[in-house]
């Protein structure tokens, strides 16, 4: 379809929102790093002494699909994980969006 043709041409624009979330995420104080390659259900994750959180990042106009959201939501954490979908948008700039699942 003309969404996965279009992700396939600007690969390199996600992992710069997923580098800019781990970066952001340092600046708090969190040690954080990328999911390499990026295929599972979360692209960054993240950790401090009492939180740890796994993060599916979004730019532009994707949008995670139901069964992906629904996978993600799913996915068997200990309560001190949060599972998060950032998501940047040109209107908002350089600031997320952020909803805990």
């Amino acid at each position: 379809d003309l969404n996965k043709l279009l992700r396939n041409l600007f690969p390199g624009r996600g992992r710069a929102y997923e580098y800019r979330v781990v970066k952001m995420l340092e600046n708090v104080g969190y040690t954080a790093g990328r999911s390499a390659g990026s295929h599972g259900l979360w692209d960054v994750w993240a950790c401090d002494s009492l939180h740890f959180k796994l993060i599916q990042v979004k730019s532009g106009t994707a949008a995670m699909v139901p069964a992906e959201r629904e996978a993600f939501m799913l996915l068997p954490t200990p309560r001190f994980v949060s599972k998060e979908i950032w998501s940047f948008s040109r209107k908002r700039g350089h600031l997320p969006t952020i909803v805990v699942v």
